[in-house]
């Protein structure tokens, strides 16, 4: 067999190598998030500051335009422009407005007059001169042909230097006369570098998107990944755009070496998390080897080696683990026949099940009538507590108890039967059974004395003293839960009365005709955790608090009230203590003088009861009490009210002292337990019943759907609608397999 120690550096490798990738792809993923986040800031403050330049770019045109306008409407251009011969006189006046206009403006470089009819062109730099000598004669004849019907900006070039041209009038004149205003581009230029400083922003005012007008020709992002082109903005009726690209080669290497400090961070920070990972899994796995070892020496003995030479032997301890499993699965039919005997246990934990929830679901209602066999919907509930359990000189483990309530179920069940009942028996956990009655005639058969014979035989076998409570007639139909929590309290009154009786509700209007006034909840609980965890000066505290209102009232009434208020506190103790009854407690405060001896006297009670805690907790095997912490969630599964503090109450442990317990015993917190446990019946019953999902929900002590979903979803990944769906196609693949 392999090393067991190369079994778990394999294990740390791959673990080691997922990490890796995981790593991987998460600095791959934050890089690009960061990039894409930069991109997204950088395109958004440039796509502001481009419409901010092409809303000045605009108004730059139209004063362009608006001066051109201006120059074409003098009346000395227009006197040279209709003139049919040349004129000095006319010629003259016309380069004087031409040079005044160029003066005040001084983005404008020339204008030229073109008058085709006489054949001269005046212009500011050569003045006047023949169309057939100007040195821009084609660009001129050119215009002729390319004129647009409204004011248009031309790119120009005259000498190497660029310019952006209007020509006026827009209508073509009869003797084919017009007007050139050729602006400099300089302004422009300041324009956009003053928005476009950074290097890596590039800026331009282009001509029919190749020619530049002003500012810099933008890279072409398909000859560079790291060019940013913010959408080019066009001018309305002109062929004029203008375009920003930004390189980000720098907000990338920025998010890289972000990308590279974060991955080295994570890598020391998982050093520490990873070496107590490795030894984890030495602590983890050796278990396993001790198994396949044990396995090993028993499956393959020495005399049958021989024999196992022609087929493979197992090289792993999960090969040899496995190998024991399937061996196993092949006999499962000799397993499936032993299971046949929890048939009682599934019967049982439906019943349980239906008293916890208290709504009757029609998988639940088929169940009743097939073991009742009739039609019959009345029933009473019988409720048997256990009043005293053993002694601390006697054996007080789980097994015991749980025994004791099994010979209660089986005394009850027998004589029930032996009477014409048909009795539905079940063990509620804790410290009392409960008993569904149906099969019988209201008028001529009393349960009560048959109840009474029950106690005796189990006080004659067990030597255990029982207190007995039954409910009214109650429809199956209804909510039984608020039925069967009031005839358990019922079973308490035995405590307050002392009567050795079958107790009803009638006997419930007790605590109403003597108008006991509680005490805090809160109040009674704090001096119940205050035993349980020996706080002795803090019980004092509180007991003194509890009496407080006591005082002034007459000696009677604040004697009955103390008697009332420890029958309060005692009723979830009596776990750790052969408590007194109440004529014991009677006849002691009476003997008391004042409320404060009789108080002291009950806190030297409730003193020993806190000094037995200590002594049951160190002398009670801690894997008992979690097998029966685990025992009562399964068995109250159903009950909404079923969590931490309530489990705590019930076993008459401190909620800390549970806590801590079931997490040193199971390795996962108790409220964890608790849902799992829900989600996994509810996946039972999801697969194995068709009641709806809303009854599964109740049925499981879930009641908001909304809760139900986002538990069940985040342990199995799926609604539990799909969970449905899913069970039943892998059972008719797996049918279908077998056939």
């Amino acid at each position: 067999m392999k090393r067991f120690e190369k079994t778990y550096i394999k294990i740390f490798v791959i673990i080691l190598l997922i990490i890796a990738v995981v790593l991987a792809i998460f600095s791959i993923l934050m890089s690009n998030l960061v990039t894409s986040f930069f991109v997204k800031q950088t395109t958004d403050f440039y796509t502001r500051q481009s419409e901010e330049i092409f809303y000045n770019l605009e108004q730059t045109l139209k004063n362009y335009q608006y001066y051109a306008q201006e120059i074409y409407e003098d009346s000395d251009v227009r006197v040279f422009m209709h003139a049919g011969k040349e004129d000095k006189i006319v010629s003259q006046n016309a380069f004087h407005a031409i040079q005044n206009a160029r003066k005040s403006e001084k983005n404008i470089d020339d204008i030229y007059i073109v008058n085709y009819e006489n054949g001269y062109i005046l212009n500011t730099k050569e003045g006047i001169a023949p169309i057939s000598q100007f040195y821009d004669r084609e660009w001129i004849d050119s215009l002729q042909l390319t004129r647009k019907n409204y004011l248009y900006f031309y790119y120009h070039e005259v000498k190497g230097i660029t310019y952006l041209a209007l020509v006026l009038p827009v209508q073509v004149q009869r003797n084919g006369s017009f007007v050139v205003v050729l602006y400099d581009t300089q302004y422009l230029n300041r324009m956009l570098t003053r928005y476009g400083k950074e290097d890596y922003v590039k800026l331009a005012l282009l001509y029919g998107g190749e020619n530049v007008i002003a500012g810099e020709r933008p890279v072409d992002s398909k000859n560079s990944e790291y060019i940013l082109v913010i959408e080019q903005q066009y001018f309305y009726n002109q062929n004029l755009s203008l375009s920003c690209s930004v390189n980000i080669k720098e907000f990338v290497r920025s998010s890289d070496m972000l990308r590279n400090s974060l991955l080295i961070s994570i890598v020391f920070l998982m050093a520490i998390p990873l070496s107590m990972l490795f030894l984890m899994l030495v602590r983890t796995l050796k278990p396993y080897n001790k198994l396949a070892s044990d396995i090993s020496r028993l499956y393959f003995r020495p005399d049958e080696k021989e024999k196992a030479t022609n087929r493979t032997l197992p090289e792993t301890e999960f090969q040899i683990i496995r190998g024991c499993i399937d061996y196993l699965v092949h006999n499962v039919d000799t397993l499936q026949k032993s299971l046949s005997g929890y048939e009682e246990m599934i019967s049982e934990d439906k019943i349980r099940r239906w008293l916890l929830n208290g709504q009757l679901f029609d998988d639940m209602e088929d169940f009743i009538k097939e073991k009742w066999e009739n039609d019959d919907v009345n029933m009473i509930i019988c409720v048997i507590r256990i009043e005293k359990e053993l002694s601390f000189e006697q054996e007080n483990s789980y097994g015991a108890r749980k025994a004791m309530k099994g010979g209660i179920i089986n005394i009850a069940s027998e004589l029930l039967t032996a009477e014409g009942y048909k009795p539905l028996a079940v063990d509620m956990g804790s410290d009392h059974v409960t008993i569904l009655l149906n099969d019988f005639n209201k008028d001529s058969v009393n349960p009560i004395d048959n109840l009474k014979e029950i106690e005796e035989q189990v006080k004659k076998w067990f030597n255990l003293g029982l207190a007995v409570a039954i409910s009214p007639f109650v429809s199956i139909y209804t909510d039984i839960l608020p039925v069967y929590k009031r005839t358990y309290e019922l079973t308490k009154l035995k405590f307050l009365l002392g009567e050795d009786k079958v107790y009803m509700e009638a006997d419930g209007a007790y605590i109403n005709a003597h108008n006991i006034p509680f005490a805090s909840p809160l109040l009674i609980k704090k001096i119940r955790e205050n035993i349980m965890l020996q706080r002795t000066e803090e019980l004092s505290e509180n007991l003194k608090e509890l009496v407080q209102p006591l005082r002034g009232l007459p000696y009677e009434e604040s004697r009955y009230l103390i008697l009332f208020y420890y029958f309060d506190i005692i009723s979830q103790l009596n776990r750790y203590s052969d408590y007194k009854s109440l004529q014991e407690m009677e006849n002691e405060i009476s003997d008391c003088a004042t409320i404060n001896e009789a108080l002291d006297r009950i806190c030297d009670i409730f003193f020993d009861i806190s000094m037995q805690v200590i002594t049951f907790e160190k002398g009670t095997n801690r894997n008992e009490i979690a097998l029966q912490i685990e025992d009562y969630i399964h068995n109250h599964i159903s009950d909404p009210a079923l969590n931490v503090d309530e489990i705590a109450d019930s076993l008459s442990f401190s909620t800390k002292y549970i806590r801590q317990l079931f997490k040193e015993y199971y390795q996962i917190s108790l409220s964890d337990y608790l849902l799992n446990a829900r989600i996994e019946m509810a996946k039972e019953l999801l697969e194995n019943s068709k009641s709806s999902v809303n009854e599964i929900m109740y049925s499981v002590g879930i009641q908001t759907k909304s809760h139900f979903f986002t538990s069940f979803k985040s342990i199995t990944g799926m609604t539990p609608n799909q969970w449905r769906i899913y069970t039943m196609k892998n059972n008719s693949s797996n049918n279908s397999m077998s056939i």
